[in-house]
């Protein structure tokens, strides 16, 4: 257990992004969700962790070179307002519609 903690640490620290995606993401082909929604949960995980988000378009360079297949979609919303999507990562507990599930998971 201590050696597991000792690894999640380290990890954290040489790769913050990495670390968010295993503690709040998932990735799969089934997985996508709005841009703004992920760099939202990003910026909470970065003020937990004491860390500066930095800007949306950094994170997402970043998660495009992190998570292979990830893509980056333009559509429109269910209220007709275009917006961007990921492709292949969500947050994890989310549905597609951003309805929050109670189980955590990481693929």
């Amino acid at each position: 257990e201590s050696a597991r903690d000792a690894l999640d640490e380290l990890e954290t620290l040489g790769s913050p992004l990495l670390a968010f995606i295993r503690d709040r993401c998932t990735t799969d082909a089934a997985h996508e969700t709005r841009c703004a929604d992920l760099f939202s949960e990003w910026s909470s995980w970065c003020v937990e962790a004491g860390r500066k988000p930095g800007t949306s378009q950094v994170f997402g360079r970043d998660l495009r070179a992190a998570v292979p297949g990830v893509h980056v979609t333009n559509r429109r919303d269910g209220d007709g307002s275009r917006a961007r999507w990921y492709t292949r990562v969500g947050i994890a507990g989310t549905q597609r519609d951003g309805e929050r599930r109670s189980q955590l998971r990481f693929r």
